[in-house]
């Protein structure tokens, strides 16, 4: 077993020690055989790496940050050469045709932040193409009739949008430009060339798969963006790559830099879609590695890799042309993601086949930005055997976990902003999964889903929904239990679909939903003669109840409802009175997990509610705590800031984006151990604080403050002291309402919008 070193300024002749080590990781992932160690000294390497052997089950090959430098891995190449100042704040550069990926495929960095290819309208941050950032159709349809395209299975045709927004351009002005744009019901997103443009409206052409015809036509009430002509470069973070030559030489780099300078700041331009590729290898781990512009990938045939505290960002890029990569792609057998955070792509944050994956602690946000990939998670229905835990997933462009997988647990995970841009979604969904084979659903705190909803063809968000609308083989054999659902766009707070004949378990769905504490309905949905017999509805607790689409609710046949707490009475259920409540339309705050302020707290002593005649008398969700945890490193950032005059809170700051505090954290002032009660406040762009209640009379100023994950090992992290000019207002919602225990603040939100049953009076 050998030690091997990588330095940018080393030589690939080097032998590899630490005096003399290579220059590239690629050079290392040559030589490294079973057992070996590639330790990566601290810079950026600009390279596509592929280790030349596999590991063994006792002897991995481990690719490695050394001694906890930061190492990046960068999909992208400088731009070096001769900037020149073009006209209105914008330079360009003259480049070659080997820095063009492709149309919709390039992507341009200015000191490691993604920059916005020239667009109408425009946006201030890359990765935020949500709906209401884009234009939004007054009208629309084909031109003619779609034909059959030379694609395989393929449609081509001409289409049109209007709105009054157009009417500010010239005839011509958008010609040969590129439309993205979310047709019809909006399931998915497509890519055009606008082949004429008129004030107030824009002709293009487009193709698309022949079975989304009846889904896919534009109409009004569609969102579109416009991109891919140098006439939309206006604004600063702007760029428009001229291929063609149409401003004069072709491949020219049009920018406008933020701040109106290109002087002492980095220019890059992605080059590559993969950065590290493990198809056909096994047993390599990977850790403390930072990837940058480009993917990691296996196949089938990889087994045994692990990806362990990574980060990812700006790994997949398009807006429709062509192939976008996910972030991480694992396939093949028994891989690990754990502590480890992926962001700011325009595919999937993951796309996982294969089986026995242990998938956990990790944060995955802003993916699929791009309208024709938007989910955040994707499992396909090969996956199995998975273990999907303690994961912060938010900002995603479509599905936040896609749960087609057999014989799985997606548990403990925390899932919000979910459906950015595409409709007909739900912040946990399966669709045409089959015999899910018992897959667990359970603990997880999924909000805000923001789907588009309205009373035609756009669907919104659900909550956690078993689709099988169109599904050949349904949704069958799930146990749904102990989560917490709230501000779906829908009312469907947990949406299942039922079974046709000829599905698996037809007759005997083995659908177990129970003690889910939610802000809405439990919709069963069996139009088109649907069945859920053998489902299971039991110990729920829901402000309103629908069993079906019809004008009241009604227990579809051979489907088990009873012991649920629903304002709306169902048939050997409890209403209010049942539970020794109030007879109103109000349950009391002491059942759910809400603030006078309309914040969420979590996790809650009184989530259920005990009723003393029921066979089981626990109603509604038990106690959990979902989400990323902070881990050992991240102590060594923390910060502790005090103010004498809230002198019995102590805020930590400097959490890591999407983490909260374990169960077991302790802090410790000086000498005496304090209380645990602690609540980490997540706001919604996943930022995160935590406060932490003290004995005010063992005042922190002067004394050293020590923190620890386990209650055991305590590490002295720094203090400031803050003092405000005014007496802050009284901390007593800033701590969970009951001592010794660790908590979640959702921030930005409230547990429902549109009814007032959780708010207290």
């Amino acid at each position: 077993m050998k030690t091997y070193f990588v330095s940018p300024d080393g030589n690939n002749n080097n032998p590899g020690s630490i005096a003399q080590p290579f220059q590239t990781i690629q050079k290392c992932a040559d030589v490294a055989k079973p057992g070996d160690t590639c330790f990566i000294r601290k810079g950026i390497y600009r390279e596509l790496v592929q280790p030349k052997n596999s590991g063994l089950p006792n002897a991995p090959i481990i690719f490695q940050a050394y001694n906890g430098e930061k190492v990046v891995i960068s999909a992208a190449r400088k731009l070096e050469g001769q900037w020149q100042e073009h006209e209105n704040g914008i330079y360009k550069i003259k480049l070659d045709a080997s820095w063009d990926l492709g149309v919709g495929q390039n992507q341009l960095f200015f000191d490691d932040l993604m920059m916005i290819e020239a667009r109408w309208p425009n946006i201030n941050r890359a990765v935020d193409l949500t709906r209401d950032r884009h234009i939004i159709s007054s009208g629309g349809n084909f031109l003619g009739e779609a034909i059959a395209s030379t694609k395989k299975d393929h449609y081509e045709a001409s289409a049109y949008y209007k709105s009054s927004e157009l009417k500010q351009f010239a005839s011509g002005f958008w010609n040969d430009a590129y439309i993205s744009f979310i047709p019809g019901h909006e399931w998915w997103g497509n890519v055009g060339t606008i082949t004429q443009s008129t004030p107030g409206r824009v002709e293009f052409e487009f193709d698309f798969p022949m079975s989304w015809l009846n889904y896919h036509q534009p109409s009004g009430d569609d969102p579109f963006y416009i991109w891919g002509n140098y006439q939309a470069l206006d604004a600063e973070q702007e760029w428009f790559f001229d291929t063609k030559g149409t401003q004069g030489e072709p491949y020219t780099l049009y920018f406008k830099p933020p701040g109106g300078t290109i002087e002492n700041h980095t220019i890059e331009l992605k080059n590559k879609a993969e950065i590290f590729q493990l198809g056909d290898r096994s047993h390599i781990h990977i850790k403390n590695i930072d990837f940058f512009g480009g993917s990691i990938t296996m196949n089938a045939n990889s087994y045994y890799n692990i990806l362990e505290v990574i980060t990812s960002q700006y790994a997949g890029h398009g807006h429709g042309f062509g192939r976008v990569y996910p972030a991480i792609k694992i396939e093949g057998n028994n891989h690990k993601l754990i502590n480890s955070q992926v962001g700011k792509t325009a595919a999937e944050a993951l796309q996982v086949r294969g089986k026995n994956h242990k998938i956990y602690n990790n944060v995955f946000h802003d993916s699929g930005y791009n309208s024709a990939i938007s989910d955040g998670i994707q499992f396909y229905g090969d996956a199995r055997d998975i273990l999907f835990s303690n994961n912060t997933v938010f900002n995603s462009g479509g599905v936040g976990i896609s749960a087609t997988l057999k014989n799985s647990q997606i548990i403990y995970n925390h899932v919000w902003n979910i459906g950015r841009q595409k409709t007909d979604t739900a912040g946990i969904n399966s669709w045409n999964g089959g015999d899910a084979e018992g897959t667990e659903i359970a603990y997880n705190l999924v909000h805000d889903v923001w789907a588009y909803l309205d009373n035609t063809q756009h669907n919104g968000g659900a909550g956690i929904r078993l689709d099988s609308g169109g599904s050949p083989l349904g949704n069958s054999n799930y146990k749904i239990h102990d989560n917490i659902v709230f501000n779906t766009s829908t009312r469907n707070s947990i949406a299942i679909w039922g079974l046709t004949p000829g599905n698996p378990n037809y007759g005997n769905a083995q659908i177990d939903v129970s003690n889910n504490t939610l802000d809405n309905s439990i919709l069963l949905f069996d139009a088109d003669g649907r069945s859920h017999a053998g489902t299971i509805v039991r110990n729920n607790l829901a402000v309103k109840h629908e069993l079906v689409t019809t004008s009241k609710p009604k227990i579809p046949d051979g489907t088990t409802v009873e012991y649920n707490l629903f304002l709306n009475r169902v048939e050997n259920n409890f209403a209010p009175i049942d539970a020794k409540l109030p007879r109103v339309k109000s349950l009391p705050s002491k059942f759910l997990p809400v603030l006078d302020s309309g914040e969420v707290f979590l996790p809650f002593t009184q989530a259920s509610v005990q009723i003393s005649d029921a066979a089981n008398p626990i109603v509604g969700a038990n106690y959990f705590l979902p989400g990323a945890l902070i881990t050992e490193p991240d102590l060594a950032k923390l910060k502790a800031i005090f103010n004498p005059q809230i002198p019995d809170k102590i805020t930590l700051v400097n959490l890591p984006l999407g983490r909260i505090l374990p169960e077991t954290f302790r802090l410790k002032v000086g000498n005496a151990n304090q209380s645990v009660n602690c609540v980490t406040l997540i706001e919604n762009k996943g930022e995160t604080t935590a406060n932490c209640q003290i004995n005010q009379a063992n005042s922190p100023e002067n004394q050293t403050i020590s923190v620890s994950l386990d209650g055991n090992t305590f590490k002295a992290i720094n203090l400031s002291i803050e003092v405000s000019p005014e007496k802050p207002p009284s901390t007593s919602m800033l701590f969970p309402p009951y001592s010794g225990a660790i908590g979640i603040l959702v921030l930005g939100t409230i547990f429902i919008t549109s009814i007032s049953y959780y708010f207290r009076r």
